[in-house]
């Protein structure tokens, strides 16, 4: 055998050599891809120059924080320090609001409009799990009007229905049929309970309108006033 006819011998089998290895690679990224085979899983991703997956001692979870603590670890504590602690946290609570009762419920309030959803959630929640807190609030809006004084007509609701063609005072829209008898000026504002100060609005109309004044609310809404 000369010596080129050696050489292309060579050259062959290193060729053979690197396709089984390209081959061989590529069945250890496979598995590492599906998650099978923890010394392919591991070979390959040394090969990749990536680090194998951190996993916690304690729960076998693989997601940390930035400061290395697991996270299903850390949440679980954290509800169990809740449940053992509520009395110290709600004091705690108590003392910051204490100290800037004005921030707070400003936060609250963005906090609610930018999670209208979980806000409902939440408020029906507590209600239900409270059922005195629903009749005091009934109660106590009751007696505003009555102090407030006036009584509504029969037959307002459609009277009003006709004489706003069927939209909404608000936003303009077709009122349908789950539509809310509203106070202009309210009732925790002083507004009396009368005719001249009624009007149609949709449900989230309303919702958002709640006890507000009726200038802001419009402002807030876009409109020039």
């Amino acid at each position: 055998m000369d010596r080129s006819t050696k050489q292309l011998s060579t050259s062959k089998k290193e060729a053979r050599w690197c396709r089984s290895r390209s081959s061989e690679v590529g069945d250890d990224r496979h598995a590492a891809r599906r998650g099978r085979g923890g010394a392919a899983n591991y070979h390959s991703r040394r090969y990749q120059g990536v680090t194998p997956l951190k996993v916690c001692k304690k729960c076998g979870g693989n997601v940390f924080y930035a400061r290395g603590k697991c996270k299903r670890c850390k949440d679980a504590y954290t509800v169990q320090y809740r449940i053992n602690n509520r009395e110290k946290i709600r004091a705690e609570r108590r003392l910051r609001y204490a100290s800037n009762p004005e921030n707070i419920l400003a936060d609250n309030k963005k906090w609610r409009l930018n999670n209208p959803e979980k806000s409902r959630e939440a408020s029906a929640k507590y209600i239900g799990s409270h059922p005195g807190v629903r009749r005091i609030k009934n109660h106590n809006y009751a007696a505003k009007v009555r102090s407030n004084g006036g009584k509504l007509s029969a037959g307002l609701a459609e009277k009003l229905h006709k004489l706003q063609r069927g939209k909404c005072a608000c936003c303009g829209k077709p009122l349908g049929d789950n539509y809310h008898l509203d106070h202009r000026m309210p009732i925790a504002l002083g507004g009396a309970n009368e005719d001249w100060n009624m009007q149609l609005l949709t449900q989230r109309c309303n919702n958002q309108k709640h006890a507000k004044h009726p200038i802001e609310f419009m402002q807030s809404r876009g409109f020039l006033l």
